[in-house]
């Protein structure tokens, strides 16, 4: 029996449980805690105590999972932000997986991403993390909408300053998809922009939305052409607001479900082992 450990705010209990019903669906082989934390330094300390795997569904923990691997993959360190926590013995590994998975089973369900245009409604790690795996993906425009335009802009320039540096670096551990980019090709493919989430405009013209933050007091409000993917999960605003324009729409729970299905519970063990030997032979630490 694998342990894992669920990290959220007291304001995400309900899409923490949520997410755990979903992946527990998948597997019998995970035992699974939810643990409140209020602050990153708790969050921080629970770690340390721990020594199980851990998933962040509050993305402003994803800051301390980051810190705590001991070798990084390049998503999480170009957005500094990882969602899930490995630990192979003395050796731990911080990753981002969650928005990769959500991309394969947006694939999976054909829903198109090749050549979009994509919205990602939020400016932390979680959504840069999206940004990431869009521009993988082969979006051609990726807009990043916060809730202050220069931390938006910000956060946006850094990404792509450490996404510049890196890029040619970047080597893939797994075999390239179809239709899916390089690095360098993703980093000179999409063009990146950056608002607030007060730009219905933007919004009205993608072909997609992506949810990582709880804006459910903006009004946010979708098109009938839109795909939606909820990342977040923390209210049922996004979910209301694609339903209610008839949109494609894939939740928090069926991105959790895939990943308790695809992407952990299938991976673990060999992605733990394989990359940490990887990272710690070549003294590199460059995956994606």
């Amino acid at each position: 029996m694998r342990n894992l450990t669920f990290l959220a705010a007291p304001a995400a209990k309900l899409a923490a449980a949520s997410f755990r019903r979903a992946f527990m669906e998948k597997t019998a082989s995970w035992s699974v805690v939810i643990e409140e934390c209020r602050t990153r330094s708790e969050a921080a300390a629970l770690l340390s105590a721990k020594k199980s795997h851990a998933f962040v569904v509050s993305a402003p923990f994803r800051r301390a999972v980051f810190e705590a691997g001991k070798v990084q993959g390049a998503s999480a360190r170009l957005a500094q932000g990882a969602d899930i926590l490995y630990r192979g013995g003395k050796n731990t590994l911080a990753v981002s997986q969650y928005a990769r998975v959500a991309i394969d089973e947006m694939e999976r369900l054909f829903l198109p991403l090749y050549g979009a245009n994509a919205v990602v409604l939020g400016s932390g790690s979680a959504a840069l993390d999206v940004v990431y795996e869009c521009a993988r993906a082969g979006v051609n425009e990726i807009t990043l909408l916060g809730s202050e335009k220069e931390c938006t802009r910000n956060n946006l320039l850094a990404f792509l300053e450490a996404f510049g540096k890196e890029r040619t670096q970047i080597i893939d551990t797994e075999q390239k998809r179809v239709g899916h980019l390089s690095a360098n090709r993703a980093y000179d493919n999409a063009s990146f922009l950056f608002g607030t989430v007060a730009a219905a405009s933007r919004i009205a013209a993608a072909d997609i939305v992506f949810c990582t933050e709880d804006f459910s007091r903006a009004g946010i409000v979708f098109e009938p052409g839109h795909i939606v993917c909820d990342l977040c999960g923390e209210s049922s605003c996004y979910a209301d607001a694609a339903n209610a324009a008839g949109c494609d729409f894939l939740s928090a729970s069926s991105a959790m479900a895939a990943w308790g299905d695809r992407g952990l519970c299938r991976r673990a063990a060999m992605t733990l082992q394989r990359r940490m030997m990887f990272f710690l032979t070549a003294g590199l630490r460059r995956s994606r």
